[in-house]
C-alpha cells in the first residue's frame, strides 16, 4: 500500500520513513510532494521502499505555481494534497500522512480498513474550537463554518496520525468544496472524512478518538476535547527530546519492534508525568514561553 506525504524536510521525513519501514509492514511505496528548490535534497533518500519524489510544479499549474508562493500553511497544503490525489499514480486507496507522523509499536493494515471498511479517526467536534492564534487554528474555524453551512458533521479529522484514503471520494469532495477552498483556508482531513462518511456511510466503520501521542505538541497548546485511549502514532517533535525536555535522552529510533514497543511505553508514562505536572501553575513556570502557540507555527507550515 502506498503512503503519501508532502514534506519539505529531507531530514525529518527520512527518518519517518525509517520508522515507517520498520513498523507498518504492509507499506512498499511513499509518494513525497516536495518544493522544486529541494528535489536534490530528497533523491539520495535511502529506503527499503519504492519512493518516488514528486516536484511541485509537477501537480501545479502555472497560475497554482505563482498562487503558492503567497498561500498560508493551511491553504497550501490544501492545494498541493487535492492536486497530488489527482494524479494517476496515486492508488485508489492510500495512507495519508504527515512527514512527522510516526508509528510508535507495530501497526497491522486493520488499524485503517477491517472488513472490508475503512477506519477514521478524529480529536476535536470543530464547534468548540476556541483558538484564533495560527493558521491552523483559522482552517479549523473555517472548516466548521463551511461544514455547517453546508449540512454536514464537523469533526476534526486532522489528528496528526496517518488516516486511509479513498481516491474518489477524496476528489470527489475537492469538487465538492472548491467554491470555498480557492479563496478560504479549510482542513483537507475534516472536509474529506465530514464529506466521506455522509455520502458513502457504508464505506466506513463508526468513527473512533485519535491515537497520537504529543498532539498537540504541548497540553497547553490547546484544550484537549477528548484524550485517546491508546497511542499508536507520534507527532515527533525535536524539542521535546532535547534537554529538561519530556523525552530527554530517549531514542528517536528503535531497531526492532520490541524496543520500540519499550521506547513507546516510556514516552507515554513521561508524557504523562509531564501533563500532570503542568496542571499545577508552579510546575509549569518557565515552559508557557517556549509553547506559546506562535513558537509553533512553523512547525505546522509544510
Amino acid at each position: 500500500m502506498q503512503i503519501v506525504y508532502i514534506s519539505n524536510r529531507p531530514s525529518t521525513l527520512a527518518n519517518t520513513i525509517k520508522h515507517i519501514e520498520l513498523l507498518m509492514g504492509f507499506i512498499d511505496e511513499a509518494i513525497v510532494c516536495v518544493p522544486d528548490r529541494m528535489r536534490d535534497s530528497f533523491t539520495n533518500l535511502s529506503s527499503s521502499l519504492a519512493v518516488k519524489i514528486v516536484a511541485e510544479s509537477e501537480i501545479l499549474n502555472q497560475k497554482n505555481v505563482r498562487k503558492l508562493k503567497s498561500l498560508d500553511h493551511q491553504r497550501r497544503n490544501y492545494l498541493l494534497r487535492s492536486k497530488l490525489i489527482q494524479q494517476d499514480y496515486i492508488a485508489d486507496e492510500f495512507i495519508m500522512s504527515d512527514d512527522d507522523s510516526r508509528p510508535m509499536i507495530d501497526i497491522p493494515l486493520s488499524v485503517f480498513c477491517s472488513t472490508g471498511r475503512h477506519h477514521s479517526y478524529f480529536f476535536y467536534d470543530l464547534k468548540s474550537w476556541n483558538n484564533n492564534q495560527t493558521d491552523f487554528d483559522s482552517g479549523q474555524i473555517t472548516s466548521f463554518a463551511v461544514l455547517q453551512a453546508e449540512g454536514f458533521s464537523h469533526l476534526s479529522y486532522a489528528s496528526h496520525m496517518p488516516q486511509i484514503i479513498n481516491k474518489k471520494l477524496f476528489n470527489q469532495a475537492c469538487s465538492f468544496f472548491k467554491t470555498y477552498s480557492d479563496s478560504l483556508p479549510l482542513c483537507e482531513w475534516s472536509s474529506y472524512f465530514n464529506y466521506a462518511l455522509k455520502v458513502n456511510p457504508r464505506k466506513f466503520h463508526e468513527t473512533q478518538a485519535y491515537k497520537t501521542l504529543c498532539w498537540p505538541e504541548h497540553p497547553l497548546a490547546w484544550k484537549q476535547e477528548i484524550t485517546p485511549d491508546a497511542y499508536l502514532f507520534e507527532n515527533f517533535t525535536p524539542n521535546l527530546y532535547s534537554k529538561s525536555k519530556p523525552f530527554e535522552g530517549l531514542n528517536r529510533l528503535s531497531n526492532n519492534k520490541a524496543s520500540a514497543k519499550r521506547t513507546s511505553i516510556e514516552k507515554v508514562i513521561l508524557w504523562r508525568k509531564f501533563t500532570i505536572n503542568l496542571s499545577h501553575p508552579e510546575q509549569s513556570k518557565g515552559l508557557l514561553k517556549y509553547f506559546h502557540p506562535r513558537t509553533w507555527t512553523n512547525k505546522l507550515r509544510r
